[in-house]
């Protein structure tokens, strides 16, 4: 949802459907703040490239295309295009609820239900956007679509960049908590915030 007099009164009112990671909203403030978003010190450090993209241009009207064809949700989703594939895993809270949930009727079958994709799921977000129907086996097009999608997840896998540091905690030893949820409650009002620190940072 964007709005205000910055937004060109052409825009107001219409619906994009063009692709946008939340990491693309910095890209796109830098270059409406005249700023350049590159990370020198992440870059000096070795650190990979920035994966935020401009969506300026198409937010503004001045093209109807997202410059994002691809988001790699995590290790066994990716998002292409118009299809989603998650590959070797299981899926919890596999399901759908009313939109008011939970209720009186809720009896915990949400939680305890699984979808397996183990060996692929496949779905069309343009014409099932709530992931209802999986496509995969549904004809030779889609496994193809399936394995090629797969085939650059493992490629962009190799590009991850995981952080292996470990801080040391706020929290007290003798906590009968998690020490995230102590530190909302005892540190940030009940807002979720950091609970460990990075020594010589």
């Amino acid at each position: 949802f964007v709005s205000g007099g910055f937004l060109s009164p052409s825009q107001r009112g219409r619906k994009l459907n063009g692709m946008m990671h939340i990491c693309d909203w910095y890209s796109t403030l830098c270059h409406i703040a005249g700023i350049d978003p590159t990370d020198k010190r992440a870059a000096n450090a070795g650190l990979p490239a920035l994966d935020s993209l401009n969506m300026w241009p198409m937010i503004s009207g001045e093209n109807s295309t997202s410059p994002r064809t691809q988001i790699a949700v995590d290790e066994n989703t990716l998002i292409e295009g118009r299809y989603k594939l998650m590959n070797e895993t299981n899926v919890s809270y596999a399901s759908w609820t009313g939109p008011l949930y939970p209720n009186a009727s809720s009896t915990g079958e949400v939680v305890s239900t699984v979808l397996d994709c183990s060996t692929g799921c496949l779905f069309d977000l343009w014409l099932d956007a709530t992931e209802h129907d999986n496509i995969i086996n549904d004809s030779v097009e889609n496994m193809q679509i399936a394995q090629d999608m797969n085939a650059k997840l493992i490629e962009l896998k190799k590009e991850y960049y995981s952080n292996n540091e470990s801080g040391t905690s706020y929290c007290p030893n003798n906590i009968t908590m998690d020490c995230q949820c102590w530190a909302a409650v005892n540190m940030y009002g009940g807002f979720w915030g950091p609970s460990h620190y990075l020594l010589d940072v």
